[in-house]
């Protein structure tokens, strides 16, 4: 990913998409249609530490991913707030 710094960049600052999977968590989708299919997306995960945000991973992904996983995760966390 050396290569796509500035588009990791861009990704951050211009997103297509923000997923909240957990509260201190944010995923950035941002397309890109030059780059060879089918990975098209690039995804940048950020985790926030008292209001500071801190790059986990970033890599391509062929689409956005809303899964089950992730809105099973999210309703736990919302269940454990409201107990």
């Amino acid at each position: 990913m050396e290569k796509y710094i500035e588009e990791i960049k861009d990704t951050i600052k211009n997103p297509d998409k923000i997923i909240e999977p957990l509260y201190n968590k944010r995923y950035y989708y941002k397309n890109y249609k030059y780059l060879k299919k089918p990975n098209q997306f690039i995804l940048v995960i950020v985790k926030y530490l008292n209001d500071d945000g801190f790059i986990i991973t970033s890599y391509l992904e062929e689409k956005i991913r809303w899964t089950r996983k992730i809105i099973h995760m999210r309703f736990i966390m919302m269940k454990k707030e409201i107990s």
